[in-house]
Parts: structure tokens; sequence; C-alpha cells
């Protein structure tokens, strides 16, 4: 491996091999950070996104629901209003 000779080039080559290794640690830790912000972000984003299908499905079934109990009170008048007509 190359090693330089004067106490100057070595503390030379020590300064940049601290500035690399600090350089690709900080990038290192700025990726990681920008990945989990990320990743919260788009968990946060289906959360809201499910909550909001969730809501329109239980409003549907609501108007569902009421429309089959207003069927079931219109047959039940129905079936009562024809047993009064019998002889």
């Amino acid at each position: 491996m190359f090693m330089p000779k004067t106490a100057i080039a070595r503390n030379m080559l020590a300064l940049v091999a601290t500035g690399v290794v600090t350089t690709v640690a900080t990038a290192s830790i700025l990726l990681w950070m920008s990945y989990r912000t990320a990743e919260e972000q788009s968990v946060s984003e289906l959360i809201e996104a499910a909550n909001s299908s969730a809501g329109k499905i239980e409003t549907h079934f609501a108007k569902v629901t009421e429309l089959g109990w207003n069927i079931r009170s219109t047959v039940a008048s129905i079936a009562a209003s024809s047993a009064h007509h019998e002889p």
C-alpha cells in the first residue's frame, strides 16, 4: 500500500481519509433518515386512504341496510293488508 514518507504527507493522508469516512457516514445517515421518513409517510398515506375507504363503505352499507329495512316493512305491510282483505 502507498505510505507517504514525510510526517506532513501522512497527516494530510489521515485528514483526507478522515474526511472521506465522515462524508460517507453523513451520507449514510441522511439516506437512512430519508428512507425512514418516506416509509413513515407512505404508511400514513395508506392508513388515511384505508380510513377514507372504510368511511365510504360504511356509508354505503348504512344506505343498503336502510333500504333493506324499508323493503321488509313494505312487504310486511302488504302481507298484513292482504290478510285483512281475505275472507
